[in-house]
């Protein structure tokens, strides 16, 4: 009778297979190449992190890492012609944060604003005030700006806010929960001296990243094809103890 478990020679080609499966999820998500990085994308991870009182380096695979220790430097991780999804954190360390950038009006920029991004009018302790009861009032925990919270994972599982546009009756005020995949942006005005939102916008979707501006670093790996990866190798084992056996008992 023909045997339809795959012998002992097939074993080690089936195990090699699976494992290249379970893998190329993890090695599917490399880096950028720096000379493929838009010099007007690169300033703005330059400011987004020195907004952050960080020292920056550049872009981890351009610089020499041993020479720059106790600086940050940055990996993009995808980009199309409008959006980049960037990591950054300590050099030769791995990355802490990761933000999504949009190139909006021909500029690159982020929700969470910052130096550069968005409008550099101070926001008001009235405007301030709304958004943080405007965002509570939904059942949020909420962080503060995106900013200016810290990004050390802290705030893993609260939501921040990015203000921008504001002028004295006018502001445009984009949320999201630290570490999500979507932002809500939301039109406030002020009306006889009181702050409120008129009007909210569809949570965009984005790359696997945070639209909020900040978050603690995820490597992004699909968790899918893992664990499809994962049982089929178990699998494997499985079906080559069982042939094992079977040629054993013969």
């Amino acid at each position: 009778m023909n045997r339809i478990l795959p012998s002992r020679s097939l074993l080690p080609l089936l195990l090699t297979a699976l494992l290249a499966l379970l893998f190329l999820p993890l090695t599917a998500r490399a880096a950028v190449a720096p000379a493929d990085v838009p010099p007007d994308l690169q300033a703005a991870i330059k400011a987004k992190v020195e907004a952050e009182s960080k020292q920056y380096a550049g872009l981890c695979a351009s610089i020499d890492q041993p020479a720059n220790v106790g600086k940050f430097c940055a990996s993009v991780l995808t980009l199309t012609a409008t959006t980049a999804e960037v990591t950054y954190g300590p050099v030769l360390s791995e990355p802490e944060a990761r933000v999504t950038f949009l190139k909006i009006d021909g500029r690159w920029t982020h929700p969470g604003g910052g130096p550069g991004e968005g409008s550099s009018t101070p926001i008001p302790a009235d405007l301030r005030d709304a958004v943080t009861k405007y965002v509570e009032a939904r059942g949020h925990s909420y962080a503060g700006l995106c900013a200016e919270i810290a990004q050390d994972g802290s705030n893993i599982g609260k939501y921040c806010a990015g203000v921008r546009d504001v002028t004295a009756t006018s502001a445009t005020v984009s949320f999201g929960p630290v570490a999500s995949n979507a932002i809500t942006t939301v039109a406030f005005r002020q009306v006889n001296g009181v702050w409120s939102a008129t009007s909210t916008s569809t949570p965009a979707p984005r790359p696997p990243a945070t639209g909020s501006g900040v978050q603690a670093y995820d490597d992004g790996a699909p968790l899918g094809p893992v664990a499809m990866g994962v049982a089929g190798l178990a699998l494997a084992i499985a079906l080559g103890s069982l042939s094992f056996r079977r040629s054993q008992s013969r």
